[in-house]
């Protein structure tokens, strides 16, 4: 009777030790994944995010974002509140992959979390506009950077595979290729930088989504 009782122990200490590995390796699975998407950073620049609600105000900032940038000390206000923010989603588009939903399946698609797209969509006009700001301060550089960050924002966006991720992530890049064109047909347009939006848009070509991916 003792030698079964010892067994039975025996048997139960390894399928506890068994158990604690296996949750101890579903936990690494999980931190590896957090650390490795990009939603993360930008869930926490949204939270992080100061975004107008006065109509007047973002009048203002559609105007700059499509005109360019003037004066106005609101706008640059608003750009220093949201330095924080930036610094996030910064942190975000160096990762490859992007999941909003963090790997969870779903046994219907109607059940799936959707990105928050209006936050999405705020998001990428303060960085417009933050790109338009560097633009009037002659920082060519760091707004090109900035714009080409977006393009990988919006392919991130596109990575949740429905018509509406697309559309927005659609919309993204048709701003930032705006921009991007008329800064190539300037005069401020510098071979370095002409260099740098080539090769990242012959890079950016190859992985791009086509809209039959979410039908």
């Amino acid at each position: 009777m003792s030698k079964i009782i010892r067994g039975d122990i025996l048997s139960l200490l390894i399928c506890i030790f068994l158990t604690f590995t296996n949750l101890f390796a579903q936990q690494r699975n999980i931190e590896d994944i957090t650390v490795e998407n990009a939603a993360v950073y930008y869930l926490k620049a949204f939270e992080l995010m100061h975004y107008p609600k006065a109509g007047e105000a973002v009048k203002k900032m559609r105007k700059a974002i499509k005109n360019g940038w003037q004066e106005d000390k609101e706008l640059e206000e608003l750009l220093n509140q949201n330095e924080v923010c930036f610094k996030e989603f910064k942190k975000g588009v160096l990762l490859k992959k992007c999941d909003f939903d963090f790997g969870k399946k779903y046994k219907y698609l109607m059940q799936k979390q959707s990105p928050p797209f209006l936050k999405i969509r705020n998001l990428s006009n303060l960085l417009l506009l933050k790109g338009r700001y560097l633009e009037k301060k002659e920082d060519f550089d760091k707004a090109i950077d900035l714009y080409l960050s977006l393009l990988t924002f919006a392919f991130h966006i596109s990575q949740d595979n429905s018509i509406l991720s697309h559309l927005i992530a659609l919309k993204i890049e048709k701003d930032i290729c705006r921009i991007l064109k008329d800064y190539l047909n300037s005069e401020k347009a510098t071979k370095r930088n002409a260099l740098k939006i080539l090769n990242y848009l012959e890079d950016y070509k190859k992985q791009h989504f086509f809209m039959t991916q979410a039908l």
